[in-house]
């Protein structure tokens, strides 16, 4: 990531699903309609409680993915009750999920910036600290592949970390519950306090960094962690244009495996 114009990332702000609010067969997860599900409903003490579902307010559903952590390694099993932190032992404050498309360019240039603030914030202003020190987890949850509309597997997540140059988890997500989200539309970013495992706020495409950073800088002020400089000093942080020609060859080599 680089100092740059937000032109392209306001044209392209976010990504349509070509299935968007499609119905599917119950899964037993809530589809973002809050259903007063409890812990004990769900059957396993380790979760947090419910009710569950994809709503500002709700708790994030008990699920598990696979996918890698750190993004290297073994492919294996990433339960998002992990990250579920209601004593602060485990050290985690914040969770941002961001539901992503490899066809989608914002959901591109998002994720490059999100790594550069989770492990190597300084490049970008000086005396910011890298947000996994400060508790923060990021996750890079893949739902499409190339074309839109493609179930992602394994082979498209691995396309995706080596081109974003991925430093957090990434997993595949199911394509069926997060695009039912009302106002779904590819990035679509998720901000969870880890002690209650509750969405505090939804984000839809990628306008710019700053609503990003304000809400996940609130949880960690709720948390006692300071964040660094003022937000005024990433107002004008984005990805540069030469981005857009970095995101096309995630499709161009999608369309080509």
């Amino acid at each position: 990531m680089r100092r740059g114009t937000f032109a392209l990332a306001l044209l392209l702000v976010g990504c349509g699903s070509s299935h968007r609010n499609t119905a599917s067969e119950d899964t037993g997860v809530d589809d973002g309609a809050t259903d007063g599900t409890t812990e004990a409903e769900v059957g396993d003490p380790t979760c947090p409680p419910g009710p569950y579902g994809l709503r500002v307010g709700d708790t994030v559903p008990c699920l598990t993915f696979k996918g890698y952590k750190d993004s290297i390694g073994e492919y294996t099993d990433i339960a998002i009750k992990d990250y579920w932190d209601p004593t602060g032992k485990k050290g985690n404050t914040v969770l941002v999920l961001v539901a992503n498309a490899v066809w989608c360019i914002p959901c591109k240039n998002l994720i490059t910036w999100m790594s550069d603030f989770y492990a190597n914030p300084d490049v970008l202003i000086k005396g910011q600290p890298p947000y996994r020190n400060l508790g923060a987890k990021f996750v890079s949850v893949l739902i499409e592949a190339n074309p839109p509309g493609t179930p992602s597997d394994k082979a498209a997540l691995d396309l995706w970390v080596k081109v974003c140059k991925l430093t957090f988890d990434s997993m595949l997500g199911p394509e069926r519950e997060v695009t039912k989200v009302d106002d779904f539309s590819f990035p679509y970013t998720f901000i969870v306090d880890t002690t209650t495992m509750r969405i505090q706020q939804t984000i839809v495409g990628f306008p710019g960094p700053y609503q990003h950073l304000a809400a996940i800088d609130a949880i960690l002020a709720r948390h006692g962690k300071d964040a660094g400089p003022p937000l005024d000093a990433v107002s004008d942080t984005a990805p540069e244009a030469a981005d857009a020609a970095d995101a096309a060859d995630v499709v161009d080599s999608a369309d080509g495996d």
